[in-house]
């Protein structure tokens, strides 16, 4: 009985003790600050009726991300921020710009696990301050997770990532994990993806799921994995190696979109597309001139082999030409050229 009721004391002083969750936001605007927005209980927290409303954001702290809309109720226009924002932010402005935002009127807080994080910069944008002065902004923002965080004004680049060899990271270009992207493990330096970043699914191989540390409803499970998907030409058919042969300087080419392993791709922290059977899309003899070969090819690293998203949908070299299908025929087989870059169909993916 003794050992009982030590057992109890100390189960009760260790839960009295627990170490809760702290996060905010601040607003601004109009010369004037808003009072903190705080967490609440270690739970999602909605706050309907914030004041204002307001035109940027001052600061955020603490293990949470926040969705901010630009209606009262939850509704409307909304954006997803990070934590570890220290300078003003207009509210749904494309990534850093202080133009074409929105005021707004109630947010979400919802807290998350710190086991792995990544860093967004954006600090490419001159903010003028007055008629007589400017200043250029560096922008971070952080989220945490295992999460899916969706909704991100479209920042440009990724600074850091914690969490060790566990963490996984998928980037992309759409607002609900759809379009163009990317998947990085470790970054040692800014990393500028190529494209603006406007969703990320934060996973770790660790755990079961991508769920909030909230108590909300939990979000399902998906794997660590790398993801292979099929690459579109704006007409219809897929990026495709011929014949399905995994070798060197297999042809690439285009065709109906199938399924097969000729057609699962896979974008690389290193910038590479991979094919699901292990070999890279390739500038054939690394040479950088109009109609030269596309193949495949081992996987080494080189400027033959990376890649980015432009405008427009165009798959460009770092070399600087694009991907383009010859004389942009839209048939089976058609050959897949570098080619340099222009506003035309035969250069445009999904």
């Amino acid at each position: 009985m003794h050992r009982f009721l030590i057992g109890i004391l100390f189960f009760t002083l260790f839960a009295n003790t627990a170490i809760a969750i702290e996060c905010g936001i601040k607003f601004g605007g109009g010369g004037k600050d808003s009072s903190w927005i705080k967490l609440k209980n270690d739970r999602v927290t909605r706050v309907n009726d914030i004041g204002g409303p307001w035109s940027f954001i001052r600061k955020t702290y603490g293990p949470c991300d926040f969705m901010l809309y630009n209606k009262g109720n939850y509704k409307g226009s909304r954006a997803h921020y990070g934590s570890g924002i220290v300078e003003r932010l207009r509210v749904g402005a494309i990534g850093g710009s202080d133009k074409n935002g929105w005021k707004v009127r109630s947010v979400i807080i919802t807290p998350r696990d710190t086991q792995c994080s990544i860093q967004l910069n954006e600090s490419d944008h001159e903010f003028q301050l007055s008629s007589a002065s400017s200043k250029i902004y560096n922008h971070k923002q952080v989220f945490h997770g295992p999460a899916r965080i969706n909704n991100i004004t479209g920042w440009s680049s990724v600074a850091a990532i914690s969490g060790g060899s566990n963490c996984q990271y998928k980037l992309y270009n759409g607002a609900n994990f759809d379009r163009q992207f990317i998947n990085l493990e470790k970054v040692s330096s800014l990393y500028r993806i190529g494209w603006r970043i406007r969703s990320i699914e934060i996973t770790n191989s660790n755990t079961e799921a991508t769920a909030p540390r909230s108590r909300s409803r939990p979000i399902p499970p998906r794997p660590a994995k790398q993801n292979y998907s099929q690459i579109r030409h704006i007409k219809g058919r897929c990026l495709d190696i011929a014949g399905g042969i995994n070798r060197n300087k297999t042809n690439i080419q285009i065709y109906a979109c199938n399924g097969s392993k000729s057609q699962k791709w896979h974008w690389t922290r290193n910038r590479e597309i991979k094919n699901i059977m292990g070999l890279c899309l390739d500038v054939s003899g690394g040479v950088n001139a109009d109609h030269t070969n596309i193949q495949l090819y081992q996987c080494n690293g080189s400027k033959s082999q990376q890649w980015r998203v432009i405008s427009n949908k165009r798959i460009q070299n770092v070399m600087g030409r694009c991907l383009d299908i010859v004389n942009g025929i839209d048939a089976n087989r058609t050959n897949v050229q570098l080619y340099h870059c222009k506003n035309v169909d035969a250069q445009q993916w999904n």
